[in-house]
């Protein structure tokens, strides 16, 4: 990856942070404020996270189509920048609209950093680490009061207009080069190996809901959104260097281990959490080498539905039941159960291909 490409990641990687901070602090600030009930609210939280993450498979398919990166992440800043700057907007609507915007941001930086990864983790690990600290201090800044003032809606807005004009206009009108389209699929192999990551993608994001634990507020709590981000990068870094299935081995076996004590102890929750963070840039990278960087964006979608489907027990308040060290830790193993034969069978798809 040269300098020129390297320093579009990480402006990539920064704008994801941003976006995702402006709306959370737009969801639990104003939106909040307006809505009467939990019930509202709740409904409210859900209709956002479907149309910020479940939208962005079909979002996926439709740019693999237009392959323009530049366009779709500068499509969806512009339409955050419009649930901030039209207040009269209802309150409901505005987190539809920052939620598309949201979906569309994040297809776009993914196909870029896909794009630029070439099939490799680290790339797609860093852009999407940051997005974990922007939604953390999303939440802190509206408990803390910082949104009701008309220069905080001027701000955020503003910035985000002037962040999609320069993603737009600065950066190259070219879609970054891929390989070829790959040979046609033995859907069998393919289908299998599909399903195992998805799976996997789906129980992760279900057990990230059950890391509430007892100590993990105020400091620690910002802490382990750091490891959050942390693992995500340090994942790609290491899958490259030693390898995808033996990385994702060490880290969730060593990771199921410390969840044990996690909830009474904060330094092995800690440590848990960014060695379970690890296979997160994995997994996205085998998906994408599954179905061909070509069709990235369908990649980057269908791995964003499953986290949508394992958030809902906890968006729908059934995840509780579940939060003990031992489901953490069993659930652990699980995905790497599932993860191993995942990449297992895409990889040697590929390698077949490729022969």
């Amino acid at each position: 990856m040269g300098k020129t490409a390297a320093r579009r990641l990480g402006a990539y990687a920064l704008l994801h942070f941003f976006v995702d901070f402006a709306c959370i602090l737009l969801l639990c600030g104003p939106v909040r404020q307006e809505l009467q009930t939990h019930a509202e609210w709740a409904l409210c939280m859900l209709l956002y996270n479907g149309c910020a993450f479940a939208l962005q498979m079909p979002f996926g398919v439709l740019a693999d189509h237009v392959r323009n990166d530049r366009l779709t992440a500068a499509l969806g800043m512009l339409l955050a920048a419009i649930a901030w700057l039209m207040p009269v907007i209802p309150g409901v609507e505005r987190c539809a609209i920052a939620g598309i915007g949201n979906a569309l941001f994040h297809v776009g930086g993914g196909r870029y950093a896909l794009a630029y990864g070439s099939g490799r983790a680290a790339a797609p690990g860093i852009f999407v680490s940051t997005g974990a600290v922007g939604v953390w201090l999303g939440v802190w800044a509206a408990r803390g009061g910082l949104w009701p003032y008309d220069w905080t809606r001027l701000a955020v807005g503003l910035t985000m207009l002037a962040a999609a004009f320069l993603v737009y206009w600065k950066a190259d009108a070219a879609e970054p080069s891929v390989a070829a389209p790959s040979a046609p699929a033995r859907w069998p192999r393919t289908g299998a190996a599909g399903l195992c990551l998805l799976l996997t993608v789906l129980l992760r994001s279900f057990l990230g809901g059950l890391t509430a634990f007892p100590w993990k507020t105020g400091a620690l709590s910002f802490a382990c959104v750091l490891c959050v981000a942390a693992g995500k990068a340090a994942g790609g870094l290491l899958g490259d260097r030693c390898g995808f299935a033996r990385t994702s081995a060490l880290a969730l076996c060593a990771a199921a281990a410390l969840f044990l004590p996690a909830f009474s102890v904060p330094a092995a929750g800690l440590f848990a959490v960014l060695l379970f963070q690890t296979s997160m840039p994995l997994t996205l990278s085998a998906l994408t080498r599954l179905v061909g960087l070509q069709n990235r964006g369908f990649a980057f979608g269908m791995a964003t539905f499953a986290i949508f489907l394992g958030t809902l027990p906890d968006l729908l308040g059934v995840a509780d039941a579940f939060c003990t060290p031992a489901a953490l830790a069993a659930g652990t193993l699980l995905s790497l159960a599932l993860l191993l034969p995942g990449l297992g069978l895409g990889f040697a798809r590929r390698r077949e291909e490729t022969a």
